[in-house]
């Protein structure tokens, strides 16, 4: 038997679609009824869910713990210890190009080095390798929850954009401007200067870039995307603070890749749904005035993504965004998509080569 658990957005959606292609080719799972992956598992999958006080039992039984890190909840990692004490392998699957070797010690427990530490590509490999993690673990597998994107590019192809945001009650001629918001003042804290911060928050940024939309008002209207830890309504009234009177509104999907068919274009900080509309080909814009992580520098090496790591900074980067913007413009996904679309098979492939080896 194989036990999933996984915590935060990111880490549970790099690690669902791996347990549904383990699920497909037959495998015995148990999947820990805990954070966005006990939420998220697909109604077919729910009989697979463990109660949180089971386990341990189901670590005992398991053949190997394949799990996802998280950044602020302790419980997948805390189970990959034990499990690892119990002389099961461990497989991590990463979900961001950040915090490398940090997610694995979020417990200060020390460095916890798994079996196998899938990463989705070479940047991320000799991230991990610079952060103290061996090569002998490490596996570039693409990103599983990258795969899903093709689906979005397709349906863009297949309906347009204008008529989709009818059904939304989005205006159909004004240039929709999406910004992916990150709560990095919940996560973070609102001191700019404190250890670890990226030296900004969306305080900083949302005015930053309103002000610099002021000149294009009558032509556009701003999505702001909530993040699932976000509370819409405290985002909405920042943004009713930060707006400058622009035409906008805080909108709430199912997930934020359902913004890709529609919006015209997309704006953020370090959300991985920047990466997302990058690969696809959407004009991409991140914002990050005064940032201190390295790691999150990784947009401004991004071939054609427009990119701001200055408040003076912020306004040529704005321009150049909305230059490579139209309405309903048509998209070419970028080559990079394709090293995505087999890493779910890839990695589940290495977790049935492990039990393998274990028999």
């Amino acid at each position: 038997m194989i036990f999933c658990a996984a915590a935060d957005p990111g880490g549970s959606r790099a690690l669902l679609p791996v347990v549904e292609e383990l699920a497909r080719r037959g495998r015995e799972l148990r999947v820990l009824d805990h954070g966005f992956l006990g939420r998220e598992l697909p109604p077919e999958l729910k009989g697979r869910l463990c109660p949180p006080p089971e386990a341990e039992a189901a670590l005992g039984a398991a053949g190997c713990f394949l799990f996802g890190s998280s950044a602020a909840d302790g419980l997948p990692l805390s189970l990959a210890r034990k499990a690892k004490a119990l002389g099961r392998p461990t497989v991590h699957v990463l979900d961001n190009w950040s915090g490398y070797a940090s997610r694995l010690d979020t417990d200060g427990r020390g460095l916890f080095i798994p079996d196998i530490y899938a990463v989705m590509d070479r940047e991320a490999w000799q991230g991990a390798v610079s952060g103290g993690l061996p090569e002998s673990c490490l596996e570039v597998t693409g990103h599983p929850s990258l795969a899903a994107l093709g689906g979005y590019v397709r349906r863009r192809q297949k309906i347009p954009p204008l008529a989709a945001r009818r059904d939304l009650g989005l205006p159909d001629d004004k240039l929709l401007l999406a910004f992916a918001n990150e709560p990095l003042r919940l996560v973070l804290g609102p001191d700019l200067t404190a250890a670890g911060h990226y030296g900004f928050t969306e305080d900083q940024v949302l005015p930053l870039w309103a002000e610099a939309l002021l000149p294009w008002a009558d032509r556009i209207e701003a999505l702001i995307l909530p993040h699932p830890k976000d509370d819409p309504a405290e985002l909405a009234e920042l943004w009713r603070k930060s707006g400058r009177g622009l035409p906008g509104r805080v909108l709430r999907l199912p997930e934020g890749r359902a913004i890709l068919p529609i919006a015209d274009a997309l704006a953020g900080m370090a959300s991985i749904l920047l990466y997302d509309a990058w690969i696809c080909g959407w004009p991409v814009l991140s914002l990050q005035p005064g940032v201190r992580a390295e790691a999150i520098r990784r947009f401004s090496r991004l071939p054609g993504l427009h990119y701001a790591g200055s408040e003076q900074a912020v306004g040529a980067a704005v321009q150049a965004w909305l230059a490579e913007t139209g309405l309903g413009r048509a998209l070419q996904p970028r080559p990079e998509l394709e090293s995505h679309l087999a890493a779910a098979s890839t990695i589940a492939g290495l977790v049935e080569k492990l039990l393998e080896q274990r028999k």
